[in-house]
């Protein structure tokens, strides 16, 4: 089991990986080689991280009854209110149909509903109902006992940076990859 020793101090490392800070100026040492093989370590960690984040959320619903994906559509529609399957789709980087099957399972279980969508008449828009929150709140509770021993000896300042700094990453790699997906005929 790895040691919490040391964590407290990695906010100076995590600022720098993360970017400048406004009036800051990036060192040359910050753009030299060895920086996409700190990506690439950075990222694979990131990799290993969501799998046991994955199998820890499963374990903490003893129940059962909703899936991983499930979750994270309740997590994203709390977070940013009402959207459409397309939208969510996008931003999880996957085809459109898993999740509108997933949408379709939450809605039959009373947690979503679909709403008419004043921008699209064919696009509904997927809205969090009362159960679904009740059902979000017990797990957040659950999963916040869960977490607190995880974040003893851990900053506040160090996890935010950390979470800015994998959400520019995530950010660049969708703008990537717009970038550079072939065209569709």
């Amino acid at each position: 089991m790895m040691s919490n020793e040391g964590l407290a101090e990695a906010p100076r490392d995590a600022a720098r990986a993360g970017g400048t800070r406004p009036g800051e100026r990036e060192d040359a040492a910050d753009r030299a080689p060895a920086v996409p093989e700190a990506l690439k370590e950075l990222l694979i960690e990131a990799t290993l991280l969501h799998w046991h984040v994955a199998a820890a959320s499963r374990a903490l619903r003893d129940d059962g009854d909703l899936t991983n994906a499930q979750v994270s559509i309740l997590r994203t529609l709390h977070a940013d209110g009402p959207q459409t399957v397309p939208q969510l789709a996008a931003e999880r980087s996957i085809a459109r149909q898993p999740v509108q099957r997933c949408v379709d399972e939450l809605a039959g279980q009373g947690f979503l509903r679909l709403a008419p969508n004043p921008r699209h008449k064919r696009s509904s828009l997927v809205t969090l109902t009362s159960a679904g929150r009740r059902r979000l709140t017990q797990m957040e509770r659950r999963q916040s006992s869960w977490l607190r021993p995880m974040a003893d000896g851990l900053s506040e300042r160090a996890l935010r940076r950390a979470a800015r700094l994998l959400r520019r990453i995530r950010e660049r790699i969708a703008t990537h990859m717009n970038d550079t997906a072939p065209e569709r005929g």
